[in-house]
């Protein structure tokens, strides 16, 4: 009886601290205070206010300019500290958690958010200081809200300029992988590049370099197009960059592997020729024309093999007797 005494006391011990560790868990202290704001309810972007600011919020197509200090959030490292940091409001030119705060803030504010990495650098990091799946802590200061850019009216050297961030920006995502948002760039720069309009002053050298920023866009576009196998996007990317430069190598090129991809060999190949008479010692070219070549003859012998199939060829014994005027080529 006793040892059943003590084992039932040891029992309800037990149960005791299980009941007190569950106790624990649930009135665990949340890790946000009442002062953070989840932006997009699910916690993957947190906002707190350190100062508030005055006037209206900004809309899509602002002009913006920021201060912006990134930290990790795991060990407050810091990563980048951009005293002026300048974009349009929905162009993609920043991370995704820039772009959402910026949209809820006032001119003068500053503010801290946290934010998980698919709402920053995802997967691919920043080299060199930022990891990939890094997230992120972030203080910003709004600085000012310059309004809409009105790019009928701009000068053709300030739309080179604007175009030409944007198609680096994109080369960046690009190099880092991340094909998706470099797509969004380089469209937002053909977008921007397709306004009408031309200033007083524009010459015709600084119009002669909108069309080389517009083929460098198409080019650069189509790349990311076949990285995500948009096949038929990438051909006619690089179609609209042949009909300002016939002579492309780089949208001859890229045609050519939209082309192969889609089944239309034949094609390729000559885009593949017309590219190699233009640039005979580019070794890429020569690369993939050989093993075109290489498909093309192979696609030929299975096609003879089951025409011989089909209409009584040498390798069919069955209908090797057939009379010559009932075969039909």
């Amino acid at each position: 009886m006793e040892n059943m005494e003590n084992k039932s006391n040891g029992e309800d011990q037990s149960n005791e601290v299980k009941s007190s560790n569950s106790n624990t868990e649930i009135n665990e202290e949340p890790e946000y205070g009442d002062d953070w704001l989840d932006v997009l309810g699910s916690g993957a972007l947190m906002k707190k206010i350190h100062k508030e600011g005055s006037g209206e919020k900004p809309n899509k197509g602002d002009a913006v300019v920021l201060s912006v200090k990134t930290y990790l959030k795991e060990g407050d490292t810091l990563v980048d500290d951009n005293k002026k940091l300048e974009f349009v409001l929905g162009d993609g030119d920043v991370i995704r958690a820039l772009e959402l705060t910026v949209s809820l803030m006032l001119v003068g504010e500053e503010c801290e958010i946290i934010l998980q990495s698919k709402l920053g650098y995802k997967e691919f990091g920043l080299k060199p200081n930022i990891p990939p799946n890094a997230d992120l802590k972030i203080f910003i200061h709004f600085i000012s809200n310059d309004g809409p850019l009105d790019y009928e009216k701009m000068s053709a050297k300030d739309k080179s300029s604007i175009c030409n961030a944007k198609r680096d920006n994109g080369n960046s995502l690009y190099s880092r992988g991340d094909y998706s948002d470099a797509i969004q760039c380089y469209t937002k720069a053909l977008t921007i590049l397709d306004t009408s309009g031309e200033a007083i002053n524009d010459s015709q050298e600084d119009l002669q370099e909108l069309l080389e920023i517009k083929v460098k866009c198409h080019t650069n576009l189509a790349a990311a197009q076949l990285k995500v196998g948009a096949y038929d996007a990438a051909e006619q990317s690089c179609s609209l960059a042949l009909a300002i430069q016939p002579d492309n190598v780089k949208a001859l090129f890229r045609k050519a592997k939209a082309l192969i991809n889609k089944g239309e060999l034949e094609q390729a190949s000559e885009l593949m020729k017309k590219a190699l008479s233009i640039d005979p010692s580019e070794r890429a070219i020569h690369y993939e024309q050989a093993k075109l070549l290489s498909r093309i003859r192979e696609q030929n012998n299975s096609q003879k093999k089951i025409y011989q199939r089909m209409f009584g060829g040498p390798h069919n014994p069955s209908n090797s007797d057939a009379p010559a005027s009932k075969q039909v080529f």
